[in-house]
């Protein structure tokens, strides 16, 4: 990989970086209790729901 393309790369990375940050402190994605593969893929979609759902009452 060349150098700008690094760049754009570590770009993408803290643009994201922001928004997992705050599902894990705001929205308790630390811990999961839901059990297995099913149970992660559940606790992802409750709370990326509750984020957009918070981000649209704000509009």
């Amino acid at each position: 990989m060349t150098n700008t393309e690094l760049k754009k790369q570590f770009g993408r990375i803290a643009a994201i970086a922001p928004a997992i940050e705050h599902l894990k402190s705001d929205y308790k994605m630390k811990r999961n209790f839901y059990k297995g593969i099913t149970g992660d893929s559940i606790n992802i979609m409750l709370s990326a729901a509750t984020y957009n759902f918070k981000k649209m009452m704000g509009k």
